[in-house]
């Protein structure tokens, strides 16, 4: 396994995501795409209460139907920002890596051209994650229907030592599969296979990393509790007072500005937390192409004498 310095990746990541705040916009853009894409997915899954709301369709067919028009378009248009967003990100800390300067324009700019590869890239490892899980839940849904109970526990837990390592791949195609795509500025299927090339070749790396970054983001996750419990806990105190002399306009306004302020904070935490996460990565790509670079030399080969695509190690030189 590459000996990593984490803690100083750790320090140059939230050093660079506070430095350059005009890339909080594209946190903010990620954040935004990933919401949306929670609530669709929950939307489609949520069958509760499904006789009212045929009916609620029946009688204003119109009206729902231009609402799930405007929702699909406004659902499109954040995942569009979203993978502009991780294109600008990426790119932006590729170039600040090797000395070069960005702005909001170049950086966006930079999303657009590399917008469908990284579409591409995630709608399929998406589906190979939906297929996944849908193959390994699907039996174990049967035997606990049919209540064949220690079949259905056999088979999960089965199920568990599988599809742990698979998701650990697939996560990683991912992620690999981005930098590749815009560092390397490879096409979607050269980027996918030089991303498994990648992490079978240093699963160990690749593992530390992702604990170190699961890590900091439990200590983030509870420092903004901190901050935003003793908030929720003060403005539904104020809506009770509020409440008490106004009565539901008293409510409605103390929600309202408690909402937008809770909000407010925690959308900023996420955007600027997206932007730490991608200096992360990039960094932890750009570690493991210089021990690379190292192990060639090690081994008398030269990186210019590859006649494979593009490894981490060409990509910074």
């Amino acid at each position: 396994m590459r000996h990593i310095n984490y803690l100083k990746i750790v320090q140059k990541s939230f050093h660079l995501a506070w430095k350059n705040k005009y890339l909080w916009w594209f946190g903010l853009f990620l954040i935004l795409g990933r919401s949306a894409t929670i609530f669709f997915n929950y939307s489609k899954n949520d069958g509760s209460g499904s006789r009212q709301a045929l009916d609620f369709v029946y009688a204003h067919m119109p009206l729902v139907l231009l609402s799930v028009i405007m929702l699909l378009i406004v659902y499109a248009v954040l995942v569009i920002l979203s993978v502009l967003g991780r294109g600008a990100l990426i790119k932006a800390f590729g170039e600040n890596i090797k000395g070069r300067k960005m702005n909001f324009n170049s950086a966006i700019h930079q999303g657009k051209r590399y917008f469908w590869r990284l579409f591409l890239i995630g709608l399929v490892v998406s589906v190979a994650e939906a297929v996944i899980l849908f193959v390994f839940l699907t039996p174990i849904t049967f035997f606990f229907y049919i209540k064949s109970y220690i079949a259905g526990v056999f088979v999960a837990a089965l199920a568990v030592i599988i599809l742990v390592p698979l998701l650990f791949l697939v996560a990683f195609l991912r992620i690999y599969g981005y930098l590749y795509a815009v560092l390397a500025d490879l096409p979607f299927r050269e980027s996918l296979e030089n991303a498994y090339s990648l992490f079978k070749d240093n699963i160990g790396t690749s593992a530390v990393a992702l604990l170190v970054f699961v890590a900091i983001s439990l200590v983030l996750a509870i420092l903004v509790g901190i901050i935003i419990l003793p908030l929720i806990a003060i403005f539904l105190l104020l809506s009770g007072i509020f409440y008490f002399f106004l009565n539901t306009i008293g409510l409605t306004i103390v929600s309202v500005f408690g909402a937008i302020i809770v909000g407010v904070i925690l959308f900023s935490t996420l955007s600027v937390f997206e932007v730490f996460k991608q200096a992360f990565w990039v960094l932890i790509f750009e570690e493991i192409a210089k021990s690379e670079i190292k192990q060639k030399i090690m081994e008398g080969e030269l990186v210019k004498n590859i006649n494979t695509a593009p490894s981490p190690a060409k990509i910074i030189n």
